[in-house]
C-alpha cells in the first residue's frame, strides 16, 4: 500500500493516507486475505491465482495464505480459495470439499501447506509476505493478521 500511496501523490497529487507498520511493509494481498473482510477475501484468492500476479509475486508466495482461506468462515471464500489453489502447479489435484465440516478442511489446509513447506518453505526472508529469517512462514504475524480480521457481515446479491 505505500507503493501505491507513493506513486498516487507523485503522480496525480493524491495525499497519501495514514498507514500503519504492516501496510507499509506487507503484501496488500496478504493483509486482505488475512484481516480483509469476507468480499476482499473471495476477490483476492481469485485474482492472486492469475497469471500476472503469480509472475509478479512468485508462482507459490500466495498458496500458504490460499491454505488458510480454505478454512474461512464463508463458504464463498472457501470456493474461490481451492479454485485458485488448483491453478497452481502441483496442486490441480487438490482434493478437497468446501462444504465439509472444519475438522476436514483444517486437514486438507494442512496438506496444502505442508506440501508447500516441503517444496517451497524455505527460502529467503520475504516480508511483504510474511516470511520470517529462514524463509518459513512468519505465525506470529500471521495469527496477529487473523486476530485482526473483518468480521462485518456481508452480502452479496449477484
Amino acid at each position: 500500500l505505500a507503493w501505491t500511496a507513493e506513486y498516487l501523490s507523485e503522480w496525480y497529487g493524491i495525499p497519501a493516507p495514514e498507514l500503519d507498520e504492516t501496510e507499509r511493509t506487507v503484501a496488500a494481498a496478504v493483509l486482505w486475505l488475512l484481516r480483509g473482510d469476507a468480499a476482499q477475501r473471495a476477490v483476492v484468492a481469485w485474482n492472486v491465482a492469475q497469471e500476472g500476479a503469480r509472475q509478479a509475486a512468485g508462482d507459490f508466495a500466495m498458496v500458504p495464505f490460499l491454505a488458510n482461506a480454505l478454512k474461512d468462515e464463508y463458504s464463498a471464500v472457501r470456493y474461490v480459495a481451492a479454485e485458485a489453489l488448483r491453478r497452481f502447479p502441483g496442486y490441480a489435484d487438490l482434493q478437497y470439499d468446501y462444504l465439509s465440516e472444519p475438522a476436514r478442511r483444517a486437514a486438507a489446509a494442512g496438506q496444502v501447506v505442508g506440501h508447500w513447506e516441503r517444496a517451497h518453505g524455505r527460502s529467503e526472508r520475504r516480508r511483504e509476505l510474511l516470511r520470517a529469517p529462514g524463509g518459513g512462514p512468519d505465525l506470529d504475524a500471521i495469527d496477529a493478521l487473523l486476530r485482526a480480521r473483518d468480521h462485518t457481515p456481508i452480502w452479496i446479491i449477484e
